[in-house]
């Protein structure tokens, strides 16, 4: 990359890739242009994408749905039934270890909340607020935006774009 160090890599969320498609349309255009920040979308988002299509067929052949592809990263946060999951989390506040109860969250939004918090450079990007609520107690206000903080970030690194 010439030298140039990314600055960001947005980790987002399933709602917000459709608030984007629906609202900001040429966003991830502005995003993948940049050689300042990046995005990333887990397979299991992916996944959950599929879900609000009527039309498998027409879904893959999308490109946004090529777009997406091109960005996507394994969850290594181990997968687990949604009946197992009781949205406990840990955190570490000066250095004692504290295991808290969340908000509901699906198991795929469980999974983005522990990557942010494995992987410091990930900044979560969502509009859903239970797990904007969990972001909020587990990790730094840095690595979690809503729609709106993710325009004005862009703003704030001087990328410049139709949004």
């Amino acid at each position: 990359m010439g030298g140039i160090n990314i600055k960001r890599i947005y980790l987002l969320d399933t709602n917000i890739i459709l608030t984007i498609w629906e609202k900001e349309s040429n966003l991830l255009d502005v995003i993948e242009s940049s050689a300042l920040v990046d995005f990333k979308v887990t397979n299991d988002c992916f996944v959950e994408l599929g879900h609000y299509v009527p039309d498998l067929d027409a879904f893959l052949n999308d490109p946004h749905i090529e777009q997406i592809l091109r960005h996507s990263i394994n969850n290594d946060v181990s997968s687990m039934l949604p009946s197992h999951k009781e949205n406990r989390l840990t955190v570490k506040i000066e250095n004692e270890i504290y295991s808290i109860v969340g908000n509901k969250v699906s198991a795929t939004d469980y999974s983005l909340l522990v990557m942010c918090q494995n992987y410091s450079h990930l900044t979560l990007v969502t509009d859903d607020k239970r797990l904007l609520k969990n972001a909020r107690r587990i990790v730094p206000p840095i690595q979690f935006l809503d729609l709106k903080g993710l325009i004005s970030d862009l703003e704030q690194l001087g990328i410049q774009g139709q949004f």
